[in-house]
């Protein structure tokens, strides 16, 4: 199977080629807040280094968030395009899970990323990569207490630290991440949105104009 990986949820943009699972390209770029820039010029380059047409692309696996805002609409929106035009399959993943999937060899992920103001977007899984606490938007006080009530190994993923320990990095084990979720549930082009998790401010602030 050949398949395409999108994720545009992070300060890192991602973009992947693979045949059965083996890695054909892996383009990364550091482009915070100018992924609309680069995205596209980036998948290019994957195709041509690949020699894969974009035609033959059986399935595309896309981080539909949680994440920056923006970054993850430019993902999503990607996707949907590729996925409509040249009707194909389109798998979303929770960034979250991506990157806890890409450690291994603990009993607990915490899988965390930045929501400002003393937030986070997180989630915590056991060693099967199963929830322990679900994907919410999350004060870093309440997390660090679910965090404490866990008896094992942990690691603390993410692009923040908080209390409880130094996180260790964002990282993306494409591979890995495509064998788990390859038959997964796939969604159609038009009903592909982003998982954001919490409301833009600029909604929030609107709601709470008109209340």
């Amino acid at each position: 199977m050949k398949s395409l990986f999108i994720d545009t949820s992070t300060k890192t943009l991602t973009i992947a080629i693979l045949e059965n699972n083996k890695l054909l390209s892996n383009k990364t770029s550091e482009t915070t807040n100018e992924h609309s820039k680069y995205a596209l010029d980036l998948l290019k380059k994957a195709f041509d280094e690949t020699l894969i047409k974009p035609n033959e692309i059986e399935k595309i696996f896309v981080i539909n968030g949680p994440g920056s805002f923006t970054g993850v609409r430019i993902g999503v929106t990607i996707a949907k395009t590729y996925a409509w035009a040249l009707e194909k399959k389109l798998v979303p993943i929770s960034s979250l899970f991506a990157h806890a999937l890409s450690y291994d060899g603990y009993d607990y992920y915490v899988s965390l990323l930045d929501a400002r103001r003393g937030f986070v977007y997180a989630a915590i899984y056991d060693r099967e990569y199963n929830f322990i606490l679900k994907e919410q938007y999350i004060s870093i006080v309440e997390l660090n207490g679910a965090i404490e009530k866990l008896n094992g190994s942990i690691i603390i993923i993410g692009d923040i630290s908080i209390n409880y320990s130094e996180s260790s990095p964002l990282v993306l084990d494409v591979p890995k991440i495509i064998t788990h979720c390859k038959d997964y549930k796939t969604v159609p082009a038009h009903s592909l949105k982003p998982n954001y998790l919490k409301r833009v401010e600029a909604e929030e602030k609107l709601m709470a104009e008109n209340k």
